[in-house]
């Protein structure tokens, strides 16, 4: 069996979901998983073992931290630095209008 990372089985695992529940129209029912990955010489066909248990605790953990207490600021926070960029050029381009 091929090691499929983490993430990858998550996303996978959130596409599934959102094919089984959808929040318009019919739910369609997924009996397999796979990846079609094309070369340009080949295309393989990859089966991925199916596991909703790891994306449903991923969903967990996201709702635990989404609804937790807002960390800190810190200088060395690179996610602070990135929100405090956007902010400063969105300033600068209402000030330039």
């Amino acid at each position: 069996m091929i090691y499929w990372p983490k993430p990858q089985m998550d996303h996978i695992g959130a596409y599934k979901f959102a094919l089984e529940n959808p929040a318009k129209n019919s739910p369609i029912k997924v009996s397999q998983l796979a990846l079609l990955v094309m070369y340009p010489d080949t295309v393989h066909f990859m089966e991925i073992p199916d596991d909703m248990f790891s994306f449903f605790k991923l969903i967990k953990d996201i709702e635990i931290l989404l609804s937790g207490p807002t960390p800190a600021e810190g200088e060395n926070c690179n996610w602070c630095k990135y929100r405090h960029t956007g902010e400063k050029l969105s300033h600068l381009q209402k000030v330039l209008q």
